[in-house]
C-alpha cells in the first residue's frame, strides 16, 4: 500500500471494511476486528489512524507487524488470508495496514484458549464488530456451497410467512412462541429458509436478528 492509496483510504472513513486505531489496541480486540473481516466482506484495520482520519502513525511499526503475525497465528483459527504493509508518516512514525481477505473458509474465530479450538465468531454490522449469531455461523458455514433448496411448507411455515404478510420482520423468539415450538426448531427453520432464499437475514449489534422476505 502507498502513501496515496493510504490518503485516499482514509477520506473515506470508517464504515463497514475499514476500521481506525490511533494506536495498537487490545490484542483480542484487534483480532476480533481481523476475524470479523474475513468473516464478513473484506476490510482493513489502520494502525496510527486517528478517529477523525488524522495520520498520527505509530512508533516501532516493524515490531508490531511481527507482533500481529505471531498472535494472528495463535489466536485465530482457521487461518485468515491477510497483508501487512507498513507506510512511512514521517522518519520515525509509520501507519500499519492489515488487509484482510474476504473468505473462502468461513466461519473463523478468535480462540479463547490457545489449547483448545473455543472461540467467538464475529462479523461486521455497519462500522462494529459483533458477534455473530448461532443462525449466522450456520449460514457462514453454508456460504459457498448455495445450491437450489426444496421448501416443504408445513404448519410452522405457513403460520411464518402468514405473519410476514402484516410484519416487516420476525426473530428466532417471536417465530418460536408464534408457532408454539422449540427455539432450536425455529432456528433450524429460518436458517433453512435464509438457504432457501425465501428470506434474508439482518444481523444487529445490540438486539435479535431479524428474518425478512427476500422482496421486502
Amino acid at each position: 500500500m502507498t502513501f496515496r492509496d493510504l490518503q485516499d483510504m482514509v477520506a473515506f472513513g470508517e464504515g463497514k471494511q475499514i476500521e481506525f486505531k490511533q494506536k495498537l489496541p487490545d490484542w483480542n480486540k484487534l483480532l476480533r476486528e481481523v476475524v470479523a473481516f474475513a468473516n464478513t466482506e473484506g476490510g482493513t484495520v489502520l494502525i496510527g489512524v486517528d478517529d477523525d482520519g488524522g495520520l498520527s502513525g505509530v512508533k516501532d511499526p516493524r515490531e508490531i507487524e511481527e507482533a500481529i503475525t505471531l498472535n494472528l497465528n495463535k489466536w485465530v483459527r482457521p487461518e485468515v488470508v491477510y497483508k501487512l504493509s507498513v507506510i512511512p508518516i514521517t522518519r520515525k512514525r509509520a501507519v500499519v495496514a492489515i488487509q484482510v481477505r474476504r473468505s473462502k473458509t468461513k466461519p473463523h474465530y478468535v480462540r479463547e484458549n490457545p489449547e483448545t479450538n473455543d472461540g467467538i465468531a464475529l462479523i461486521r454490522i455497519a462500522d462494529n464488530s459483533a458477534k455473530a449469531s448461532k443462525e449466522i455461523i450456520q449460514l457462514l458455514k453454508y456460504e459457498g456451497r448455495e445450491q437450489n433448496m426444496k421448501v416443504e411448507y408445513g404448519e410452522k411455515e405457513r403460520i411464518l410467512m402468514k405473519y410476514l404478510e402484516t410484519h416487516q420482520h420476525i426473530t428466532v423468539t417471536k417465530f418460536a412462541d408464534l408457532a408454539i415450538i422449540p427455539r432450536n426448531v425455529a432456528s433450524r427453520t429460518l436458517v433453512h429458509l435464509v438457504k432457501a432464499n425465501v428470506l434474508r437475514i439482518q444481523p444487529n449489534v445490540e438486539t435479535d436478528d431479524v428474518f425478512l422476505p427476500m422482496e421486502a
